[in-house]
């Protein structure tokens, strides 16, 4: 598996083997619930676990907070493009 951390400051190293997060037994536990949910088959602790984390990894390395001042800037450049019929 390849990790991408384009704008990561220099202080901060990405270690792809480092679990950053544990998962208690109550997340693995709802994570089972949802897959269940979702894909109709059950799932172990362990494939809970590692799938858990694994999602946990992608949201870390993708998600940015915005500020206020880019939500603006999306917010109008969003009624910039609307399009009216």
């Amino acid at each position: 598996m390849c990790f991408f951390n384009w704008e990561s400051p220099p202080s901060q190293t990405v270690n792809p083997n480092q679990e950053t997060d544990m998962l208690s037994n109550g997340q693995i536990q709802k994570f089972q619930a949802l897959y269940r949910n979702r894909f109709g088959r059950e799932i172990s602790s362990e494939e809970a676990y590692e799938s858990g984390a694994k999602l946990m990894r992608l949201v870390e390395l993708i998600y940015k907070p915005m500020t206020q001042e880019e939500y603006g800037g999306l917010k109008k450049r969003r009624k910039e493009t609307e399009v009216y019929d």
